[in-house]
């Protein structure tokens, strides 16, 4: 066996066919991808012969006992000053890591032979690695303005401009109160024709009760009139809110008779019912029988649907019918009451204005054919009103 082997180092180690060239003693592959060929001794792998391993001239043993002890005293000795509670409230600071003898013999110069740094990351801080002081080792609490996006400050003097004002909230105006009273309108008309013509008890309770809380929150966000002001007209034109209120409220109550009709037909467990728009049609009435008879009456308690037999689910409804008639006329008193309040108080003030007493209309209001037919149609609302909440009273046994 010769002083070396016969493959390169190169093909030695990628297992391939070494062959050398006839005018020098280099591998062919060696001379094609022009690099060094050099051959090892038999049994030996790594390096080419002549070059040795450059060790560094520090101790790494002593380098982590000292960097230990220096840990150690840092943690038991508390009374140090880079220790007490400003260094804990600066704690983004990276000049408190100078103060262990550790980070410290970082920061001294390598005297090895490798220009690598110990640390890889000392080269972006370098600010951070020189002798720490006294001052620079205590840390300071950070500026409270540089928090002042994180929640409004009260000294300052612009705090008060950037607060929004409830006047700058976007307020409702006519239109959009009338478009929402035409879209009930009809949701209503459709309700109360399916009510006449193929009534479903349960499907039928959710719409009215949707579209009283419609009504309801309609009623509610005329807040003093101000929201009856078209943008296009000074004025508080509320009549024409009061008429599609009006009608609107006619077919409620007209949805909420027929509906009571037919809560009270199952709480009596009477088998035939006829609405009060097809009672001489028999046709009809064995129709909306076939339909009453095929339903499954539930209720609704939050995302839970329970089903219950038809008495207890028409005892139920009847309470809750009551209740919800009621609160709608609570919000009509309400609503009215708000508006009326804010009519008097614009006339008491264009009277103090123009320095004179409001004189009498020498028109008498009674005459008017308007008021009469408003008069004529809020006395047959009433009747039907009151007929509603004794039939619900009777009803309930209250």
């Amino acid at each position: 066996m010769g002083s070396s082997r016969e493959a390169c180092d190169r093909c030695h180690a990628m297992k391939t066919r070494c062959s050398r060239a006839q005018n020098s003693l280099e591998c062919v592959r060696c001379i094609r991808l022009g690099i060094s060929c050099t051959y090892s001794p038999p049994g030996r792998t790594g390096r080419p012969l002549g070059r040795k391993r450059i060790r560094t001239t520090f101790d790494e043993d002593n380098v982590f006992s000292q960097a230990n002890a220096g840990i150690a005293r840092a943690l038991y000795n508390t009374s140090t000053p880079h220790l007490d509670m400003g260094a804990v409230v600066d704690g983004y600071s990276t000049n408190n890591l100078g103060s262990l003898e550790f980070f410290d013999f970082a920061a001294q110069p390598n005297n090895s032979a490798d220009s690598t740094p110990f640390f890889p990351l000392d080269h972006l801080f370098p600010e951070n690695y020189s002798q720490p002081t006294d001052s620079t080792l205590v840390g300071t609490p950070p500026d409270p303005s540089a928090f002042h996006n994180l929640a409004p400050s009260t000294n300052s003097a612009g705090s008060e401009a950037s607060r929004t004002t409830p006047s700058e909230e976007p307020e409702v105006n006519q239109e959009d109160l009338l478009l929402r009273l035409l879209d009930i309108q009809g949701r209503l008309a459709k309700l109360v024709k399916s009510l006449n013509s193929e009534p479903h008890a349960p499907e039928n309770v959710e719409d009215i009760y949707r579209a009283s809380e419609i009504l309801i929150s309609i009623l509610e966000s005329v807040d003093d009139g101000s929201a009856l002001r078209s943008p296009h007209s000074p004025a508080k034109p509320v009549g024409v809110f009061v008429s599609l209120f009006l009608s609107s409220y006619f077919s409620l109550i007209h949805a909420y008779e027929v509906l009571v009709g037919i809560l009270r037909n199952d709480l009596n467990g009477n088998k035939e019912y006829t609405t009060p728009s097809n009672q001489s049609s028999s046709t009809n009435s064995s129709g909306n029988q076939n339909v009453l008879q095929g339903s499954v009456p539930s209720i609704s308690i939050g995302a839970v649907r329970l089903a219950m037999p038809k008495k207890a689910f028409a005892e139920v409804n009847l309470h809750l019918v009551a209740q919800t008639v009621q609160h709608v006329k609570a919000a009509m008193q309400r609503c009215a009451a708000r508006i009326s309040a804010a009519r008097k108080d614009n006339a008491s003030g264009s009277d103090a204005s123009a320095g004179e007493s409001s004189k009498p209309d020498p028109k008498d209001e009674s005459s008017d054919p308007l008021i009469e037919l408003a008069q004529l149609g809020i006395s047959e609302l009433s009747l039907r009103e009151d007929n509603l909440i004794s039939h619900l009273r009777s009803s309930s046994g209250t």
